[in-house]
């Protein structure tokens, strides 16, 4: 299965991981990919802070990237079908072979 990233998804993506992986908040990041949306590539990351009772709480963020590179809440853009649409979502690392830059 070949997956097409556009030149300009490939920049906005690695231009956020970069700035996650700069922040102390943030210990966990993915890119999704979903072969039903093909146009549509997820960054999920993971926050992680402390509550004012002294527990740690976790909070989960996605990014949509779209082919012109311009990113969207992936939750608000798909709205009540979010939680459907994650489900086909799969990790994948960005030098994947399988991964061609149009």
């Amino acid at each position: 299965m070949k997956i097409l990233i556009s030149k300009e998804q490939a920049f906005v993506i690695q231009q956020l991981l970069v700035e996650l992986s700069k922040r102390k908040d943030v210990k966990e990041f993915d890119v999704l990919y979903n072969p039903l949306l093909p146009k549509e590539f997820m960054v999920r990351y993971k926050t992680f802070f402390v509550t004012e009772d002294g527990g740690i709480s976790i909070e989960i963020k996605y990014v949509c990237v779209n082919r012109q590179g311009v990113q969207s809440d992936c939750q608000e853009l798909f709205g009540d079908g979010f939680y459907n649409v994650l489900r086909d979502y799969t990790v994948i690392k960005l030098n994947n072979p399988s991964i061609e830059v149009i």
